[in-house]
This record gives C-alpha cells, structure tokens and sequence, in this order.
C-alpha cells in the first residue's frame, strides 16, 4: 500500500516538473540594427511531454523548453552553432550562417534517425505554429 502512495507521489511530482514554463539560461546583451532576429519552436509532440530540450547556441545553453513553447531572440550576423537536447539525445550540430537583418525559424522535434532534429522552416508554416505555442519571454542577461 505505501509503495503505490509512493509511486502515485512520485508520478504526480514528474506530472509537476513537466507543466513548468521554459526558463531562459542565458541570451546575448547587445542587439543592432543588422542582427537576426531568431525564433527556435519546439514540438507539442506527445512523446516528449515530460521532458525539458534544451536549446545550444555557440556552445551555450539559452533556454529549456517544455513541449509546444518557443523562444525569440536577436543574433548577430554570421556564423552560429545550434544545437537541441533532450534527455540523453543531443541533435548533431546545425552550422548557420546568419544573413543581417534576416528573419529565421527553427522547428525542434522527434525524428526517427536522431530521436531529435532542428530544421529551418518557413515563415508561415512557422507562424501557424506559434498561434498555439508559448513564448518565452523571461530573457536574462548573460552575469
């Protein structure tokens, strides 16, 4: 009997953590008239409920996202890194080459190779998805 409380516990405690909102690590100080704006989308995919993705630019954790949550940001132009994880799975890191002003959006979700991958995607096919999805906005600077 006390094992089932236990377990019933401990599944309403990992229900908990999965319902948290995204939390931002870490996001660039400086913006300019030239740079990128980015939006990075992660999947409402039911397989992934429960777990936090973790979103890598240039080697630097920026923010975790729960399921169906995105994150926007400016980037400098130029050469970046983007990397997605989740749980032990990492995405093989996507090389891009940011154009100035530019408008880009990444979509993060289960693939069968990888289990994870982030594509580019288009502008309106990314806008369809952000009208359900939530933003994440608590923005910090890097200490």
């Amino acid at each position: 009997m006390k094992k089932g409380i236990m377990l019933g516990c401990l599944i309403f405690l990992v229900w908990l953590t999965g319902c948290t909102s995204g939390i931002t690590r870490y996001l660039p100080k400086e913006t300019g008239d030239n740079y990128c704006q980015v939006t990075i989308m992660r999947s409402s995919n039911i397989v992934s409920l429960l777990s936090t993705m973790a979103v890598i630019v240039d080697r630097r954790v920026i923010a975790d996202l729960q399921s169906g949550e995105y994150i926007s940001f400016p980037l400098k132009p130029g050469a970046h890194s983007l990397v997605v994880t989740g749980g032990p799975y990492n995405t093989p890191a996507l090389d891009y080459d940011f154009e100035p002003n530019c408008e880009v959006f990444f979509f993060a979700g289960p693939a069968f190779a990888t289990w994870i991958e982030i594509e580019e995607i288009p502008k309106e096919k990314a806008l369809g998805k952000m009208k359900s999805y939530k933003q994440i906005t608590n923005l910090l600077a890097e200490e």
